[in-house]
């Protein structure tokens, strides 16, 4: 039996609004598949920007280092990247770290300060995230903890 345009169309158009999703929807992931992927994707990412994980220079040495998580409650893989140094000729610590949406390919947050032999605060240069402004390190990861966790 030979069916007519009209009826393949009619066919076609009922599953699609029957089930439109399940036609065109991607296959759902697991929290973990979600996470591996986030934590592969940060390290390929820090990898091509940092080849060199430490080094040191006429400013010191340098360490680069990451935290990558994925967060389920906004669906998105935050990442964390990070580069210590370390002045031997006046002992000064610096830290600058940025956050970045990596699912939305955007910077979410930027810190960076600097810490003198015998202190105990660091004078922050630069601390946002998102359009919240932050005055501390310890305000900084407050901020940041919803995305980055505390595990870091």
């Amino acid at each position: 039996m030979r069916l007519g345009t009209s009826a393949v169309f009619s066919s076609l158009l009922s599953m699609f609004l029957i089930s439109p999703h399940t036609a065109l929807s991607k296959p759902n992931k697991s929290p973990d598949a979600l996470r591996d992927r986030c934590e592969k994707r940060v390290a390929d990412i820090f990898g091509r920007a940092h080849p060199q994980r430490e080094y040191s220079d006429k400013d010191g040495l340098h360490i680069a280092f990451f935290h990558a998580r994925y967060d389920p409650a906004s669906s998105k893989c935050f990442y964390l990247e990070g580069l210590k140094t370390i002045r031997a000729s006046d002992k000064e610590f610096r830290l600058v770290e940025t956050l970045h949406d990596v699912d939305g390919n955007s910077e979410a947050g930027a810190f960076s300060g600097v810490r003198k032999q015998n202190e105990e605060t660091m004078n922050i240069d630069q601390c946002r995230v998102g359009q919240k402004q932050c005055s501390s390190e310890g305000e900084w990861n407050q901020l940041i903890s919803p995305m980055i966790g505390d595990n870091r």
